[in-house]
């Protein structure tokens, strides 16, 4: 996938998705303003020790979720977008890792209202759903 063209903007859709199984996923889906994809990023799952739950406590998913997962995907995009939306508190912890713009998309109408120029007039809940499919796809071939 390529840079949006001269005048077009990207939007950052990032994610996790566990499995019991395997551990942690991350996602980090690109879009332009029509939310067609840019780009696409996924972690190898991330396991989490016993002794880095005692360690970490109540800070571990904001460490792992966000810090971790969050900024080594924000850092491999080729695309840099105008904001970067996510669906929990605990990825909010990226903020810590880039100068991007970082906001939780639910609820999504303050979002708007606060972020209405950076936003393309599209579903900002759905691409979340396209990154859990694409990583349980990946999970099925590989």
């Amino acid at each position: 996938m390529q840079q949006p063209e001269e005048g077009r903007s990207a939007i950052g859709f990032l994610t996790t998705v566990a499995s019991a199984s395997h551990g942690v996923f991350g996602g980090y889906l690109l879009v332009d303003e029509v939310g067609r994809p840019l780009e696409f990023h996924c972690t190898a799952p991330v396991r989490v020790s016993r002794a880095q739950e005692i360690l970490y406590g109540p800070t571990l998913h904001g460490e792992l979720h966000g810090r971790r997962i969050g900024g080594s995907l924000v850092a491999a995009a080729g695309v840099k977008p105008r904001l970067v939306l996510v669906e929990s508190q605990q990825m909010m912890q990226l903020q810590d890792e880039t100068d991007l713009p970082v906001a939780v998309v639910d609820p999504v109408e303050p979002l708007r209202e606060r972020f209405g120029s950076l936003l393309p007039e599209i579903d900002l809940l759905e691409p979340f759903e396209r990154i859990r499919e694409a990583i349980a796809e990946a999970q099925r071939h590989g």
